[in-house]
């Protein structure tokens, strides 16, 4: 009984190692699939927006605010803003550090490859990606001014960098409530899809 009690001691002991080893091999390679760093991330001014595109944005917002603070977030309307739906994110802005998706870009990029309408900056796997965009919304939220910002990182050892102009909107004239955001890419990893290609392929 000795012998035969050892034996299956043994036996656990060396599926308690396998597993374990497995799990470190799976987690390692997940953190390098996924691992966002940041090499420099650089305020620029609005008025220097090189990117056509966001130009044309920036000048709608300054448009819909006239001689206000803030523009109304009632009167902006979506349909005038067809060239940039695709690649355009809808925020609230809930407090300090929370801000969460009312309508996610189908044709913006982010690490985790998921579409984020529903869920919060707070809900990115991926969480340095996550604090710097949290960053990045707070930091218009607070100033109340558009925030451009020219971003240049690595996504598993890959290349990623691109623009983000975020715009600040109001429903009181005052206090920020709602966020518009949309990102000019530059360069983007060949291997990461968009969310919409990601379900499209693999059903996540």
């Amino acid at each position: 009984m000795r012998c035969r009690l050892r034996d299956v001691f043994s036996g656990l002991r060396f599926v308690y190692v396998l597993g374990l080893l497995v799990y470190l091999y799976h987690a390692a390679d997940a953190g390098r699939r996924i691992m966002f760093e940041i090499v420099s991330d650089r305020l620029i001014p609005a008025n220097a927006i090189a990117d056509e595109r966001l130009r044309r944005l920036l000048e709608y917002w300054v448009a819909l605010r006239g001689s206000r603070i803030l523009p109304s977030w009632s009167e902006a309307l979506l349909s005038e803003l067809g060239e940039h739906l695709d690649r355009l994110h809808v925020l609230a802005y809930e407090g300090p550090g929370r801000f969460r998706f009312l309508r996610h870009g189908g044709g913006v990029t982010n690490p985790d490859v998921r579409d984020m309408t529903g869920l919060t900056t707070q809900d990115y796997r991926d969480k340095r990606f996550g604090g710097l965009v949290t960053r990045h919304y707070q930091e218009c939220s607070d100033r109340r001014v558009p925030i451009y910002r020219h971003v240049v990182a690595r996504l598993s050892g890959e290349p990623y960098e691109f623009y983000r102009l975020i715009l600040p909107l109001s429903d009181d004239g005052l206090r920020v409530n709602i966020l518009l955001a949309s990102p000019g890419r530059i360069t983007v990893p060949p291997s990461l899809p968009l969310p919409g290609e990601a379900r499209g392929s693999s059903g996540s």
